[in-house]
């Protein structure tokens, strides 16, 4: 996932201790409260700027495309936005400045219900806010996970192991191989097996080093805890380590899943 500038985000672990390729690497959380890293180099504490500001109304605020345009979202009471440019004339009595959300979102909304959080500005909070229709979000549909049989390597028959994506599950297995039975775990784990023809086949997860079922920032602690001799690792686990295929288990195989944790790449088998 690429970050817009001035995107706001809580740091959930600075200790410093994910240092790669010439970066320290923090773990954040986005307000939808999804999770990665970022490089420390790029973070800024919202207490040194001061253009950022809390929504204040009773209800919620209108986010709109243009400063006379139409409606995109509704910010809830307490929500941070970033000011990007203060207006200089008003519309329908309000000056819009242009705001930009911490998931990015780029827009307008009436100044007077927004509070500087650095105390730069004392405004008092607005009690009645700018007229608000009534909307309700349409009912989403449930989604179903689909199978995907691309997410599932050949058959090894020499090796006896199976090679699969950090999404696959054992749905996507079943549906690749026919007479598959005793899958011992869900998530198709690395070390896990499973039986196919009365062959005994283990799965290998690429990037799933801890053998949790997923591949994650842990997985990449794993490898740089191996690669300075701290800790040591199965055959099954070092296949599932070497990410980028180059024979060899390092750093480099952790930037890779950190970056795959939080969207920035694919892995393959």
């Amino acid at each position: 996932m690429r970050l817009s500038r001035n995107s706001i985000l809580t740091r959930v672990d600075n200790t410093g201790r994910y240092n790669i390729g010439g970066y320290i690497w923090d773990r954040v959380e986005l307000p939808n409260g999804k999770k990665g890293f970022v490089a420390r180099n790029f973070l800024e504490y919202t207490k040194k700027a001061n253009n950022i500001y809390r929504v204040k109304v009773n209800d919620y605020l209108i986010m709109r495309d243009a400063p006379n345009g139409q409606d995109i979202r509704h910010l809830g009471d307490g929500v941070l936005v970033t000011v990007l440019e203060r207006a200089n004339e008003k519309v329908n009595g309000y000056f819009r400045d242009k705001i930009i959300t911490a998931e990015g979102a780029v827009g307008y909304v009436a100044r007077d219900y927004l509070v500087n959080v650095n105390g730069e500005e004392k405004e008092e909070p607005k009690n009645n806010p700018e007229p608000q229709p009534s909307v309700q979000p349409a009912p989403q549909p449930e989604e179903k996970p689909e199978v995907n049989v691309n997410l599932i390597d050949n058959k090894d028959d020499v090796n006896k192991t199976i090679k699969v994506l950090p999404e696959a599950k054992a749905d996507d297995l079943k549906k690749k191989y026919k007479n598959v039975k005793d899958i011992t775990n869900e998530k198709l784990a690395t070390g896990s097996t499973v039986n196919i023809d009365n062959n005994i086949y283990t799965i290998i997860k690429i990037g799933d080093v801890n053998k949790d079922g997923e591949a994650k920032e842990m997985d990449a602690v794993d490898i740089l805890n191996y690669s300075v001799d701290l800790i040591k690792l199965d055959d099954i686990q070092l296949k599932a380590a070497d990410v980028n295929k180059d024979g060899k288990v390092k750093e480099m195989d952790a930037v890779d899943i950190l970056n795959y944790s939080v969207d920035l790449i694919k892995l393959s088998y």
